[in-house]
């Protein structure tokens, strides 16, 4: 049997390494918040990832019930009402 990239030991699927730079983002996300509640846009600013990727991300960790959403209140960034989240997972 021939030695090609499929048999490789290193070789992983296009959908492995997507998979694992959105556990990557979902932990980002995740540490942005912990600390004190942010919008989806500040959140955005803090780790350099797209809105568009976020708001999916936030969702599946309240469906985690990893993050609580605290209310509409005026963001700092946009100057507009929006929703403000923040981790409900304790620091050990």
């Amino acid at each position: 049997m021939e030695s090609n990239q499929l048999n490789s030991p290193d070789f992983l699927h296009k959908r492995q390494a997507k998979y694992t730079n959105y556990c990557t983002q979902k932990d980002a996300v995740l540490r942005s918040i912990s600390n004190t509640s942010k919008t989806m846009l500040m959140v955005s600013n803090d780790t350099g990832i797209k809105r568009t990727n976020i708001c999916p991300l936030i969702a599946l960790l309240q469906k985690e019930g990893k993050v609580g959403f605290i209310g509409k209140h005026f963001c700092k960034v946009s100057t507009n009402k929006a929703g403000f989240y923040i981790s409900t997972l304790k620091d050990s």
